[in-house]
């Protein structure tokens, strides 16, 4: 889910990409399984990041990249099979984040970051690399958000968390801590966002919620959104989100819950039972919170929720 700067969203899916009108209160296909125009890798969207120049940067299901531009209707592929300029220095992606300078990232699947300059297209990877970045370039990249102080935090698949200084270039690296004391319970990142004052959440594949003080440096690990009846295999947490009111929502392939920071406490919004096409689980894997307030969710069976966390109202798109 990815917000279109006017309102509505894009919608990224196995059926294809759709975009969500809330002038309509409906929504219109970009691209369809059907359609030879999209074809069978590219419509099968799995994240989209809308940048700040208003390109549309899609990954399909076999990590390939993609921008879509909304007016021709068109894709471009920045896969194998391009010029060499216009094609990315590892050609499987697993995340993709704009910082606030404009700069897109990319962190690919085995080849570490790759990035894109506001205005250049060319693709680079990390300039004038210490022996440490350049190390992170054989990791496989799964998650990545910036901090207030502009460094970029770099989750990987099984290596933990990096601190990326874009000044002097230099990493730091928070791993696991036997224990959990001190460090992550699991290296195996999956999703990074920024905070309030300064903090950093970090989800992780079976090793829960955690959150890191960047000033002190001091982790602290949450149990929940996980008690003892959640099997292992099923703690994963697939995504973090940010709303409006600095409220961190939890997508988990056990549901979703919300964690207020001025309380200082979780909730758990029970809603499996409530949707259309909910399937084995209910596994939140996207966030968008819209004007209103409402929260709209995508989910791995291929439902799209949307949920109004005040009157607990909740409807369902299959």
């Amino acid at each position: 889910l990815e917000p279109d700067g006017e309102g509505g969203m894009w919608v990224g899916s196995h059926r294809g990409l759709d975009h969500y009108d809330p002038k309509i209160d409906g929504f219109v296909r970009h691209a369809n399984r059907t359609e030879p125009q999209a074809g069978d890798q590219q419509s099968d969207f799995t994240a989209i990041l809308r940048d700040g120049g208003g390109t549309l940067w899609l990954l399909s299901s076999d990590k390939t990249l993609y921008s879509f531009d909304r007016h021709s209707g068109s894709f471009v592929s920045y896969g194998s099979g391009v010029s060499h300029r216009h094609r990315l220095t590892y050609n499987r992606v697993n995340c993709l984040y704009e910082d606030r300078s404009g700069t897109v990232w990319f962190g690919t699947a085995g080849g570490g970051l790759s990035k894109l300059s506001r205005g250049k297209l060319k693709f680079g990877m990390l300039g004038n690399r210490s022996a440490e970045v350049n190390e992170l370039q054989n990791y496989s990249v799964t998650a990545l958000a910036q901090g207030p102080d502009g460094r970029i935090w770099i989750g990987t698949a099984e290596d933990g968390l990096a601190r990326y200084d874009t000044a002097s270039l230099k990493l730091a690296w928070f791993r696991y801590a036997p224990g959990g004391t001190g460090g992550l319970s699991d290296n195996r990142v999956t999703s990074v966002i920024a905070g309030v004052r300064g903090s950093v959440w970090i989800g992780t594949e079976e090793g829960g919620l955690h959150s890191l003080e960047t000033a002190s440096g001091r982790m602290q690990r949450y149990r929940y959104p996980f008690d003892d009846t959640v099997p292992e295999g099923k703690r994963r947490i697939n995504t973090l989100y940010r709303d409006k009111k600095d409220g961190l929502w939890i997508g988990t392939c056990a549901g979703v819950s919300r964690y207020d920071p001025v309380k200082g406490e979780f909730t758990t919004y029970d809603l499996a039972g409530r949707i259309s096409n909910p399937g084995d689980e209910f596994s939140v894997t996207a966030f968008f919170e819209d004007y209103s307030g409402t929260v709209w969710m995508g989910t791995s069976t291929g439902s799209l929720v949307r949920f109004d966390p005040v009157t607990r109202w909740v409807d369902s798109y299959v």
